[in-house]
């Protein structure tokens, strides 16, 4: 089941699969792009593919403006703690540093929602840990904020989903690995920048950091937010108005590697034979 997949045709022969289509979506989802203090709402019967929307309100001093240069303190307290919120970094150190960054110029108060439940959130992190919890996690969770990428354990990652999707965390600064593999929601889903790691975003990943936007059954609608710098507004614009990626056989990867190793596999374990029966066996792949 994928809601990013260009060419499912191709995938439902080479499965052999029945092929069921539904543009149907419990919640809807607006797509916004930040540049500087303007938010555009993405629109493909625009030229550019982009509309104004709105200017941020939010006062930033010359000292804030300098940590937060992107304005992502404005952005996520237009939904915490009422609503949650995702902010997809593209690098887990970059997700430990916003996180970091947020509580330590958000307001106070952010420490009085489910106090009690924060520091019982708190002891069971360092539990886990057997005592050595993540300072990060330390000066975060309290404000009910937490980071979560492949650097945590298994365990301290299930704790840290568990506390929010039962609302007692309200934002998580994530890596691109929260949009495929974990289902967590949220009222407003940002991206930090259009990059995994050093790489340009693809479309399909893309849609799968924003479709984690809008909560069945919680919410009416979800939004997204990707943040961009004036170099990448070309980039950007041609990342909204494409095509997703078709999906392809990685066989010929890498100067055929892919094929090589397969072949090699599948004459050493005996699978084909004689050349009829390899080339049976390579008309049943994706590549064929």
């Amino acid at each position: 089941m994928s809601a990013t997949l260009r060419n499912v045709e191709d995938l439902q022969q080479f499965l052999k699969a029945e092929f069921y289509t539904s543009n149907f979506r419990p919640v809807e989802l607006k797509e916004y792009v930040k540049i500087q203090d303007s938010i555009y709402e993405t629109d493909s019967k625009a030229e550019n593919g982009l509309t104004f929307s709105r200017l941020l309100d939010f006062k930033y001093s010359s000292e804030l403006q300098k940590v937060d240069p992107d304005h992502l303190i404005a952005l996520v307290t237009e939904v915490i703690p009422k609503f949650s919120c995702l902010v997809f970094c593209p690098t887990k150190k970059n997700c430990e540093n916003v996180a970091s960054m947020i509580c330590k110029h958000i307001k106070g108060d952010f420490k009085k929602v489910k106090e009690k439940e924060k520091y019982n959130l708190l002891r069971e992190l360092r539990n886990i840990c057997n005592g050595k919890l993540c300072p990060v996690l330390k000066r975060t969770v309290p404000f009910g904020i937490a980071y979560h990428h492949s650097g945590l354990t298994s365990d301290e990652r299930k704790c840290i989903e568990a506390a929010y999707s039962s609302g007692l965390l309200c934002l998580l600064t994530c890596t691109s690995t929260l949009a495929a593999g974990v289902n967590l929601p949220a009222r407003r889903v940002i991206l930090r920048a259009p990059y995994v790691a050093t790489d340009f975003l693809k479309k399909n990943q893309y849609k799968q950091m924003i479709g984690r936007a809008g909560r069945a059954g919680i919410d009416k609608a979800g939004e997204s937010i990707l943040i961009v710098q004036e170099k990448d507004k070309e980039l950007v614009q041609n990342l909204i108005t494409s095509p997703l990626e078709s999906c392809y056989s990685t066989l010929l990867l890498e100067s055929n590697k892919g094929i090589r190793s397969l072949l090699l596999s599948v004459v050493g374990l005996k699978i084909a034979n004689n050349p009829e029966e390899i080339y049976q066996f390579m008309s049943a792949t994706l590549l064929s």
